[in-house]
């Protein structure tokens, strides 16, 4: 039997309870502001950013 994961970026915007109870894997968005990368919430909050 095959397995399925449910994968996703975080501009999909789950609830964090969503995830968990779903083992959903969110793959975090790279920002560039200027010559600096970060990865959406993990290096940078979007309360941080807007």
């Amino acid at each position: 039997m095959n397995k399925v994961k449910v994968v996703t970026d975080s501009a999909s915007g789950l609830p964090k309870d969503i995830e968990k109870e779903y083992e959903i894997t969110v793959v975090p968005i790279p920002i560039q502001v200027g010559e600096q990368s970060y990865k959406e919430n993990v290096d940078l909050s979007a309360e941080k950013f807007y």
